[in-house]
């Protein structure tokens, strides 16, 4: 995407850091090879654990129909690829696609997203795509991070981005500035932009779960809530049995 420098955070805390996006985001990794299809809401409460699974299983997820403000889930690491799994480092990006001729409103809540991110202090990024407007730009925005010392609950612990990418043209995406791509992607946006309905796309979501289902890439069962335990007491248990 073109890059336009970060404009001024919505609100400045006291205390509070500012860095710029090529920082903020150097040393993330990013390694998936597929999509899977969700067929819940996201929950906060094992969110965390879904990053873990999403990154072991080298996944991206297509978010369920109703998720609110995301389509898609991109998981990020931040941690040190040769050491052990740091589940405190693992982020995410996520995407949201809309098909639409006026631009969409890019102001976001930072607030929300502290709730799905409490286990981490590494940077999110949020990417909103209007693909139909007529004008051809990219907004970036940033929002500042309480120090460590001086978090509250209204205050992110992480530094919050978002991009707000608006056309679909060569100056947009890099891989359309050959010829032979820049057509083909006008074909397909002359094709779905304005032509299909709400149901009509939640027809076609709703089949590729049940694709999923039946090729055993069901939601629930993919990323059930994980449970802790207590390491020592099952290995005293198997000892007595052993000696039993």
């Amino acid at each position: 995407m073109e890059y336009i420098p970060t404009k001024p955070a919505l609100r400045m805390w006291e205390g509070s850091q500012t860095a710029a996006f090529k920082t903020v985001f150097d040393g993330g990794h990013m390694n998936f090879t597929h999509f899977m299809c969700a067929e819940d809401n996201l929950d906060y409460l094992t969110f965390s654990e879904l990053l873990h699974h999403l990154l072991q299983r080298q996944a991206a997820l297509q978010l369920a129909f109703e998720q609110p403000d995301w389509d898609i889930l991109i998981p990020v690491y931040f941690g040190n690829l040769d050491e052990d799994f740091d589940p405190a480092r693992a982020s995410a990006v996520f995407i949201q696609v809309k098909n639409r001729h006026q631009p969409s409103s890019s102001q976001i809540d930072p607030y929300y997203y502290t709730k799905f991110f409490s286990h981490t202090e590494d940077p999110i990024l949020y990417i909103l795509i209007d693909l139909g407007t007529k004008e051809h730009k990219v907004d970036v925005y940033g929002f500042p991070k309480a120090n460590t010392a001086q978090a509250n609950s209204k205050q992110p612990k992480q530094y919050i981005f978002s991009i707000h990418a608006m056309g679909a043209g060569q100056t947009i995406f890099r891989c359309l500035q050959t010829a032979e791509m820049n057509s083909a992607a006008a074909i397909l946006l002359a094709e779905t932009i304005g032509k299909f309905t709400r149901l009509d796309v939640e027809k076609d979501h709703d089949e590729l779960c049940q694709s999923n289902k039946r090729n055993r890439q069901g939601w629930k069962g993919l990323y059930p809530t994980v449970l802790k335990v207590n390491l020592e007491s099952e290995t005293e248990d198997v000892e007595m049995q052993e000696t039993i």
